[in-house]
């Protein structure tokens, strides 16, 4: 075996204590450190942060401009003031009685112009129109509904001229309140 030389001992010993205090100074370095010390104020910009770490502490709110349209929302009146729309009981076609355990049938339209059916009408007859709807509570075209009713599901349809029929079920109970349809402004 061959002895080394004293000197290429101490370089090797040297290299190592230098390399062994490198890692543990950049270490302890690195857990000290905090972005308010490392990172020179004003040289970040906005894509740089991560996504919602700024709030409201951090951020001078005087400092920022009026949402678009923000002043008419200042100038609104109380926006939780808007009523219901109107109920109208709806015109039962012969033999079709209301449910006296729900609500009574009928119509609201809302702001949207979409018609909302809703109660629950019973049977006397095998008749299949349930009701006629008003001009201004009809769909432009045939509109479809897959609905519950006692016994089991049943397809309503609401067509243009304003009838609301029976397409196929059977002549128990039946819920509306899953119809609704636009019927225009």
């Amino acid at each position: 075996m061959q002895q080394r030389s004293p000197a290429a001992t101490v370089v090797a010993v040297l290299a190592l204590v230098v390399a062994l205090c490198g890692t543990s100074l950049a270490g302890y370095a690195a857990g000290k450190a905090n972005g308010d010390s490392v990172i020179k104020k004003r040289s970040l910009s906005g894509n740089r942060l991560k996504a919602d770490t700024v709030t409201g502490a951090q951020v001078a709110e005087s400092a920022l401009g009026t949402v678009p349209r923000a002043t008419q929302a200042d100038h609104a009146t109380q926006a939780d003031s808007v009523s219901a729309p109107a109920f109208h009981p709806l015109q039962l076609g012969p033999g079709i009685v209301p449910n006296a355990q729900n609500r009574p049938p009928g119509w609201r339209k809302d702001a949207s112009g979409f018609v909302h059916l809703e109660g629950a009408v019973g049977f006397e007859s095998s008749e299949e129109v349930i009701a006629t709807l008003p001009p201004e509570a009809r769909p432009a075209a045939r509109a479809t509904f897959l609905v519950y009713q006692q016994g089991g599901p049943a397809i309503v349809q609401v067509q243009a001229d304003g009838v609301v029929g029976l397409g196929d079920g059977n002549t128990n109970t039946l819920a509306l309140d899953a119809i609704s349809f636009y019927a225009g402004p």
